[in-house]
């Protein structure tokens, strides 16, 4: 098999769930004989930090030259579409681009919610204050029609979505991956880790932004902690993706985590709460799975998607934040509920959702172009 050039492009060097994919896939290259690049625009480590071999800033001569030979160029995210579009328009290699959110076919919302502008045109004012959407729109509808990428989107919730807007452009479904532990250790073991007792009453958040994400969100965490508070008092709360460490109120915020953290924080909490006001096909849900955490969160986007309700989780109707609230009671007591339901759930993501069937379903696609 002759190996593919391919050059995975993202947005954050290190943060977010686009950043993840793409990091996944570059690392499982070698599996699929592949020789991949990564690239970014913005670095979140000091620059003294030596970057692993073939990860390299866009703007470098190198990154050029790599996209420039690449089989495949594999968008994830960017800061500027715009001007990332309007490059790609002096490649020859095939693209791919990976829909992560809806801000490819919008002013710039990643999620319109009740919006229905970006059908016909954005339109300024934006009601949700992105400046000069109209341009934005119109620039990236044009580019996007002449350049007739391969769009992937990881749910069909927003596949549907992508088919309506850009007519002729062909629009695949990959769902996203994750790796999935092959041994964790217990609640109670990671509860004595964080100082909490092993019968305490834990419960997880996780937004990139924490308290401030809007579309997670993160504006009524504390209001859902303090309804289950009022329900029982001995409920403990962590939130994470904030900005510092800080404890307030029973609720412990913690900036953003990676790797053996992350890991102890799903085995810590006996729920994951996810009330996020839309969303494709989020990986926090499919690690908090992957570590046996069932997961209640709103049914909204391509959350369905990854998990039946009551089978593997608790799906709630959006915006019934006192249901949202129940639904997290009923399976904080007894907890053999909450148990059962995230060994199904792992069961699910290790077999629908692992990062080597992520891998395998794009590989096939890079081959096929």
């Amino acid at each position: 098999m002759t190996p593919l050039r391919i050059v995975h492009h993202t947005y954050l060097e290190r943060r977010g769930g686009a950043t993840a994919v793409a990091r996944t896939l570059w690392r499982c290259a070698d599996t699929f004989q592949q020789s991949a690049t990564l690239c970014f625009e913005v670095r979140q480590t000091p620059d003294a930090d030596v970057l692993p071999p073939h990860v390299l800033s866009c703007f470098t001569d190198e990154a050029c030259k790599a996209m420039e030979q690449a089989d495949v160029i594999h968008m994830h995210a960017s800061g500027n579409w715009d001007a990332q579009l309007k490059r790609l328009q002096e490649c020859s290699s095939r693209l791919v681009l990976t829909t992560h959110d809806a801000s490819l076919i919008t002013g710039g919302c990643p999620y319109p919610l009740t919006c229905t502008e970006f059908h016909n045109g954005c339109t300024d004012p934006c009601p949700q204050h992105f400046p000069d959407v109209r341009r934005v729109w119109e620039t990236k509808r044009s580019v996007l029609q002449e350049l007739r990428p391969t769009l992937v989107s990881p749910s069909a919730w927003l596949a549907r979505i992508y088919r309506s807007a850009l007519p002729g452009i062909s629009v695949h479904v990959i769902p996203n991956g994750v790796e999935v532990p092959e041994q964790l250790i217990s609640r109670e073991q990671a509860k004595q880790r964080l100082g909490l007792q092993p019968q305490a009453k834990t419960v997880l958040f996780v937004a990139h932004g924490g308290q401030q994400a809007g579309f997670k969100g993160g504006d009524r965490i504390e209001a859902i902690f303090h309804a289950l508070q009022q329900r029982d008092a001995g409920i403990h709360a962590f939130v994470l993706g904030g900005f510092d460490h800080k404890e307030s109120g029973g609720i412990h915020s913690l900036p953003y985590v990676e790797g053996e953290v992350l890991s102890l924080m799903y085995r810590v909490a006996d729920v994951f709460v996810y009330p996020t006001r839309s969303d494709n096909h989020p990986l926090v849900v499919l690690e908090a799975m992957g570590h046996g955490t069932p997961v209640v969160a709103y049914a909204v986007g391509g959350i369905p998607e990854q998990m039946k309700d009551r089978e593997e989780g608790m799906l709630v109707e959006p915006g019934k934040e006192a249901k949202l609230v129940a639904a997290v009671l009923s399976l904080l007591t007894p907890p053999s509920k909450a148990h059962a339901l995230g060994e199904r759930a792992r069961a699910r993501c290790r077999n629908v959702f692992s990062h080597l069937q992520m891998a395998k379903q794009y590989d096939s696609l890079y081959r096929r172009l």
